[in-house]
């Protein structure tokens, strides 16, 4: 595992944490009663940390719009987990997740 890919599963283990502290007021801003300000807000941080963490990339053609495919991505694997905890796992997510980001950032 590369540095990226550490700092990566990293940032997916605090996440899944935080939602599991939080699983009550995340499940309502984002599963009973979405709010789309909550997510709008969460999607830009996500695309924040990936201009952080991606600087080079920024110049090139249509990493806003990876940026943005990313941000929507993460969201929705964690709330398809939230939605189905019973039958999802999210380590099982979390390798999906993975190959996502990696695709999108070939792109790049």
């Amino acid at each position: 595992m590369d540095a990226r890919e550490a700092i990566r599963a990293q940032f997916m283990d605090e996440t899944e944490m935080y939602i599991r502290e939080h699983w009550s007021e995340i499940d309502a801003f984002l599963v009973r009663q979405p709010n789309l300000r909550f997510i709008r807000k969460w999607k830009e941080a996500i695309k924040a940390n990936f201009r952080r963490r991606y600087p080079e990339k920024q110049q090139l053609n249509h990493a806003e719009a990876i940026a943005e495919i990313v941000a929507s991505s993460v969201i929705s694997a964690y709330t398809y987990w939230m939605e189905h905890p019973q039958s999802e796992s999210v380590r099982e997510i979390k390798p999906i997740l993975h190959n996502l980001l990696d695709s999108l950032v070939s792109f790049l």
